[in-house]
């Protein structure tokens, strides 16, 4: 059995076999390890598959192999470039006073996102319609459009700036953008 040494927060891996679960993740679909948690007897590891999906494995009966380096860096065939999984949140303050806000998945570091931010999304209104777009995978330089997750995390609404903390945590993000009256980063 694989143990807790086995496996690390970041590491890349690919599924082998899914037991009996009734949504099964396709055979041969790579994740990155976003958590590991071991059991009296087995090892239970939270992935965030690259379809999407986010869901927990269950070592045994699942089976699953780490990829040669153990990176968070995956080779993207659909974009045919690397991508990093570094988690942010996107937010920004409502015309009420409110914040809107959502998960950025993909390449979250100030140096890919913050010019695009600054660059392509100029005013409120553009900020809050991407943002009500949901839970973003990644995020390209304009003219291309952001690429959402076909999943279930609505936008969040939160009374205000001080809960972007308790989500970036929650989400395990590592960075903070905020629309106000222009883009601010900063460390989650």
């Amino acid at each position: 059995m694989k143990t807790k040494r086995d496996f690390k927060a970041g590491d890349r891996v690919r599924l082998i076999e899914m037991g009996d679960d009734p949504d099964p993740i396709p055979a041969g679909t790579t994740g990155t390890v976003a958590g590991v948690y071991p059991q009296h007897d087995w090892l239970q590891l939270d992935v965030d598959w690259d379809n999407g999906r986010s869901l927990m494995l269950s070592i045994p009966p699942d089976r699953v192999e780490r990829l040669s380096g153990g990176s968070s860096k995956s080779n993207s065939s659909s974009q045919g470039n690397w991508t990093m999984s570094t988690r942010a949140i996107i937010a920004t303050q409502t015309y009420d006073r409110g914040i809107l806000a959502t998960y950025l998945h993909f390449d979250g570091y100030p140096e890919h996102v913050l010019p695009i931010l600054v660059d392509g999304y100029l005013d409120p209104d553009e900020a809050i319609e991407l943002i009500e777009g949901g839970e973003l995978r990644s995020l390209q330089p304009r003219p291309a459009e952001p690429e959402y997750f076909a999943t279930i995390r609505q936008t969040e609404v939160l009374k205000d700036e001080s809960e972007l903390d308790r989500l970036a945590r929650y989400l395990n993000a590592e960075h903070i953008y905020f629309y106000d009256d222009m883009w601010r980063h900063r460390k989650a």
